[in-house]
Order: structure tokens, then sequence, then C-alpha cells
């Protein structure tokens, strides 16, 4: 019988006891946490400084006294996928919407009590009457207007406030691999006979059987039997037998196969590359390195964004004049498209100046091809009647390019 992840508890049983299920979240969560953070003004696109810069620094870095940013990210990130949502209480002073702590509140230690009211709301708390924090028998109420709600970008099928976990239409696929992991453990520890050893010619199930001594001389002779040098290698017996074998080993059953079409059911809807896994097909390294960087443009990045925007919104961050930003580009598979991304601008300059010290577009054009912002008194000018200052900026880049073509030539 498959269980639906209806509840809370039955979806943290099936992280706990399905290998593959923790394995590729934790991965996942390890990948986006090599994410580097920081805080900048969103007016300027500049790094914050001085004392406003290192608060704002300090609340990512440590979160609360218990968590470091990573390990604050992988949580959230974690309960997110199973869960669909993970709630954050926030602590602040009075009257002022600035945050100074963040506590995860673990989903199946909730009890949250909705109302009716899913149309014509301000926020997600307007759905809420009242949460309530439960473990070990003691319960402790939340004020609702302290808790922030990261949430997947899943949709919410079974309610309108908190999306649909993503484990609810893999219940099968767990549920598979539990079983199948169970199986194989039984079957090393527990599998009994392997089968019947009879004289040759008897019928098993017969009046015709060996005697309880030669089923005895038979057992320990067979313990002497092995491949240690001490053991003997050639069976020699005194009469004819016959062995029935009892059960069906590992490779026969297909265990190994099943368990991998459902670990590939996984990665497909938990949004990770099967090749990454140490068991994928065809993982060599190029195929690897293929693989991580569609990861890190499909799946992580795009998740970044999602906790990135979440959590500008938790801590009042826009309200307050600063943005978290996060950058993937150190990544060492992303490294390649940042070298191509080079040059191709390289490229583009050179293009550019060249049409432009021909006279051939204005400067303002040229700036609007290369993304840059120019002066609006210069922009309608062409490069004869731009100041010499800026005439000699183009020409020591056209140069210099001309140059290099040369010297790639010869």
């Amino acid at each position: 019988m498959f269980e639906a992840y209806d509840s809370e508890k039955k979806i943290i049983k099936s992280f706990n006891e399905c290998p593959p299920l923790s394995y590729i979240l934790n991965s996942k969560s390890q990948q986006f946490c090599q994410g580097k953070i920081s805080v900048i003004n969103p007016n300027t696109s500049k790094e914050k400084k001085g004392d406003v810069g290192k608060e704002w620094t300090r609340l990512y870095k440590m979160p609360n006294a218990l968590q470091t940013d990573k390990q604050f990210r992988s949580m959230v990130t974690i309960y997110t996928t199973l869960f669909g949502y993970c709630p954050v209480l926030r602590v602040k002073p009075d009257s002022m919407d600035v945050v100074s702590q963040l506590w995860i509140l673990p989903p199946q230690y909730l009890n949250i009590k909705t109302n009716k009211r899913y149309l014509f709301v301000e926020s997600m708390l307007d759905m809420i009457d009242s949460i309530e924090f439960e473990n070990n028998g003691y319960k402790t109420p939340i004020n609702k207007d302290d808790v922030y709600f990261f949430t997947d970008t899943t949709c919410t099928i079974d309610n309108l406030l908190l999306p649909t976990s993503r484990l609810t239409s893999l219940k099968y696929p767990i549920g598979n691999l539990i079983k199948n992991y169970e199986s194989r453990g039984t079957i090393m520890e527990k599998r009994g006979a392997i089968g019947i050893l009879s004289p040759d010619g008897a019928d098993v199930g017969g009046a015709q059987r060996a005697t309880p001594d030669m089923t005895e001389q038979l057992q320990k002779d067979y313990k002497r039997y092995g491949l240690l040098k001490d053991q003997w290698q050639l069976i020699i017996s005194a009469i004819s037998m016959k062995f029935t074998p009892m059960s069906l080993n590992i490779a026969e059953l297909q265990l190994e196969e099943m368990a991998n079409d459902d670990i590939m059911t996984l990665c497909d809807a938990l949004g990770y590359k099967w090749q990454l896994l140490a068991r994928g097909s065809e993982s060599t390294f190029s195929n690897q390195v293929i693989a991580e960087k569609a990861q890190y443009q499909d799946n992580i990045i795009p998740m970044a964004d999602n906790y990135m925007e979440q959590w500008n919104d938790c801590t009042f961050a826009l309200e307050n004049k600063v943005e978290y930003v996060i950058d993937f580009s150190h990544v060492a598979c992303l490294q390649a498209d940042e070298k191509v991304k080079s040059e191709v601008r390289k490229n583009n300059v050179s293009s550019v100046s060249l049409q432009l010290t021909n006279n051939l577009i204005t400067y303002g054009r040229a700036m609007e091809i290369l993304d840059e912002e120019s002066p609006t008194e210069l922009a309608a000018l062409y490069f004869y009647q731009l100041p010499i200052e800026i005439q000699s900026t183009f020409s020591i880049k056209t140069t210099t390019n001309e140059t290099q073509a040369t010297k790639g030539t010869n």
C-alpha cells in the first residue's frame, strides 16, 4: 500500500527512508549554496558599504544564533521542496521594519488554521487565523504577522494558500524505492535456504530421502568447500545428487533496474540531472560538465532567483533601500560562458568603434549597441564632432584591435 503525502509526518518519513530522495535534495541545496550573496544599493547596483552595509551583511551571514547562511539556505530550500513552503519566524525590534534574526519553523511542528477569505485579500497572512508551534506535547502560539512563508514555484491545487509539495505526484516511485531497498536488505539478511540438494532420481516430496546420517555428513562436507586456500574446490560425491533452486538472486529480480527507473523519475520531477548521479548513464567527465552546466542554468539559478526575491521581501530590504543579489559566475562549469561573453563583448566593441570612427553611426547609437549610457548632449554627434578626449579613446581602441589582428595573421 502506497501512502499519499497528505501529512507533514509522511513527508519527513519519505525523506528519511528514501536515500535517493534525500541525496537529490541535499545535492541541489549544496549547488545553490555555491552562489555568493552580496548587499547592494538598488539605485546604483553598487555594493552597500559602511555600517548599514555591515549590518545587512551580518543578517544573511548569520541569520540566527545556530545557523550560518549556507545552513539556513540549505534548510529553507529542502523544506520548500518537500512541503511546498517553509515558514520563517522574523525577529525584529518593536515598531520597526528591520529584521534582526530569522528562525526556521519546521512545517511538521506547525498547526496552521486558515479561514475562507481566499479572495480580495492583501496578503497570504489574511488567509490565516492562527499559527501554533507544537513539539513534545508543548504548544506555543505564534504571532502570524511575525511569520514569513518561503514558497516553491509549484501551483496551489489542494488549497489557495500554500503551494503543493513536489512529492505529491511521486508517491509511487518513492514508495517503490523504499520497498526496493527494504527487499534487498531482507534478501541479504534473511534469504534462507538457497535450494534443495537431494539424491538424483528421487522425488523430493516422495518417500525416497537421504538418511539422517547422510544429510548430516553432506552438511559438514558442504561447509568445507570454498575458494580459500584451506578449503576444498572440487566436489566429490559418493552418490548422484541434484540441486533444486528455491529463490531468485538480486540480479534475476532486476531490483537495480527498477530502482534506476524510479530514481530517474525523481530526478525529472525534482529538477536534478540524472547524469550527475554516480549511477547515471554515460557519466563521463565531459557529460558531467555539460550536465552540471545545464543543472545551474535550468534549475539552480531559477531556484536562486525565486529565493532571493522572497529573501528581500522577508527582510524588508527594498523598503530600507538595500537589495540582496546572488551570483554564480565564479562556478567552474559556468566559466566557459563568461569567456564566450567576454569574446563577444570584445568583438562588439571593435565593430562599433570602427563604425563610429568612420562616421557611420552616432555616439549615442554606439553606446546603445554596447548597452552603455552616454551624455544626452553627445548622443546625436558623429565621431568628427566629438570632443578630442573621446575621439582619442576610440582611436586607441581601434588601433589596439587592428594591431592585435595584424599579429594574429603573421
